[in-house]
């Protein structure tokens, strides 16, 4: 009887301990950012700093945040944060300024655009908010807007094929 119950008090010490483990490495973003990279020009600045990813697992990912603010303040308003699996470096040529007022941010599958100097961002997600692509695993490699608001968005579709949008209004519209 006694060999029993340290049995089973074995055992329920060890599912209490694993059961906290599991708990305390949940995924999540880390609390330190690993990189971080701020773009700017007369007008306002764009932050991105890079979180490891933390959790069990062989290969953490990494959480991307994008943050803006007016060149002469700290103030940060969030615009999107993309979680990725890889935990690459900051990919600054994902960042652009087109001008003054015109910037855009873009990751495999985010897009965030503003026309008023980062006062207002338009943020989108491919698989979400882009109509007939949701079933695609499709993702953006490259984004390019213009002076006059024309812009290609390019796209890889798993299966080796290509796609590409066009915009005429800075990316807050996209169709084929």
């Amino acid at each position: 009887m006694k060999v029993r119950w340290l049995k089973y008090s074995i055992a329920f010490a060890v599912v209490v301990l694993l059961g906290a483990l599991v708990c305390q490495f949940r995924s999540g973003p880390s609390r330190y950012a690993r990189h971080v990279y701020v773009a700017s020009n007369n007008r306002f600045r764009i932050r991105v700093r890079m979180f490891p990813e933390q959790g069990i697992g062989f290969v953490l990912g990494a959480y991307y945040v994008f943050d803006s603010a007016a060149a002469n303040s700290d103030k940060w308003v969030h615009i999107l944060t993309s979680k990725e699996d890889d935990p690459d470096p900051i990919h600054r040529e994902r960042i652009r300024l087109v001008n003054e007022n015109v910037a855009y941010v873009f990751m495999p599958r985010d897009f965030a655009v503003t026309t008023n100097g980062g006062a207002s961002w338009k943020v989108w997600n491919i698989t979400r908010d882009l109509e007939g692509w949701h079933d695609h695993r499709s993702s953006i490699t490259d984004v390019n807007i213009y002076l006059n608001g024309r812009g290609t968005m390019k796209l890889a579709i798993v299966g080796n094929r290509q796609g590409e949008l066009h915009t005429t209004d800075f990316g807050y519209h996209w169709g084929p």
